[in-house]
């Protein structure tokens, strides 16, 4: 991948996401604090094709308070509690991405996405700062609408969120189901949900 067109990809964001709110996290990822348990990252994936650098964006939401409890010894701000790529965020759903060969085509591509981001992103990242809506939304389906999380990983985030807000019962009952549930016998599966199960409520 050329270092360059991804260099001047990441430049063009720095200056129109700045300009929102968000400072830089890393190259192609960027954060606004918006409470002090609460972070919206935009992380933006890049891959080169032929002559052209292709590339989307992810829309995510990092709690401290259920990180420390999911992943105690992880130390790296960019992971996400939850998360949605920016095209399942269109009503039509389908997958799309931008391109750009040079300067003046990731310019025009940069500020398409930076669009895409304040009409489509930006509700989704405000909305879901409150975790009382992520709870809702963990809670209504065994599928998230919106949420890009594994059934193992959704059962885990609503019992993290159950704990912290003092309803220990909830999330004792959302691990066991999610025990049982024949979407979780893979092995791996069966033994993460142990890990947070034991993490969580020590059993």
């Amino acid at each position: 991948m050329s270092i360059s067109l991804v260099q001047q990809l990441h430049e063009l964001l720095v200056e129109r996401f700045s300009a929102i709110g968000f400072a830089t996290l890393g190259r192609l990822t960027y954060v606004r604090e918006v409470t002090p348990d609460c972070s919206q990252l935009i992380a933006v994936a890049a891959r080169r094709e032929s002559a052209k650098l292709r590339f989307t964006c992810i829309l995510k939401l990092r709690f401290k308070s259920i990180e420390s409890m999911l992943r105690p010894d992880a130390d790296d701000e960019s992971y996400s509690t939850a998360s949605c790529p920016i095209h399942l965020l269109r009503r039509e759903r389908g997958f799309y991405d931008w391109e750009g060969g040079d300067s003046e085509e990731l310019t025009i591509a940069a500020d398409s996405l930076v669009a895409e981001v304040i009409a489509v992103g930006l509700p989704f990242l405000d909305r879901f700062s409150d975790v009382r809506e992520v709870k809702e939304e963990l809670s209504a389906s065994s599928v998230s609408e919106y949420f890009t999380l594994s059934p193992h990983q959704q059962a885990s985030t609503l019992a993290a969120i159950h704990l912290a807000q003092g309803e220990r019962a909830e999330a004792e009952s959302v691990l066991t189901r999610a025990l049982d549930d024949p979407r979780n016998q893979h092995p791996g599966r069966k033994r993460r949900l142990q890990e947070v199960q034991e993490r969580l409520l020590g059993k």
